[in-house]
């Protein structure tokens, strides 16, 4: 499929939409100025996560498994509820 400047993308590409809650929890978090480059990573890895799993869910898990930088704000933001979730999403490498 070809989207507008020209660039493919795959018809097998992941689809991953935002709640309307988890859309003004992200712009809130936008608001107050902390971690926006955190947030917008974490946001190009879940779009690209092959496994169904909610924004909310991928940021805390991916928070917590960043060990190159201090992601306090973002660990704060969306607090991981699940260890056992956690384990099974990174034990693959993502």
């Amino acid at each position: 499929m070809q989207i507008g400047g020209g660039e493919m993308f795959d018809d097998e590409s992941p689809m991953h939409c935002m709640t309307y809650s988890e859309r003004e929890q992200v712009k809130q978090f936008a608001r107050r100025g902390e971690g926006l480059a955190d947030v917008l990573i974490a946001i190009t890895h879940w779009m690209r996560c092959a496994q169904d799993i909610s924004f909310s869910a991928y940021i805390a898990n991916w928070a917590i498994a960043q060990t190159q930088s201090d992601l306090t704000v973002v660990k704060n933001e969306w607090p991981l509820s699940s260890s056992a979730f956690k384990n099974s999403l990174y034990r693959q490498g993502s």
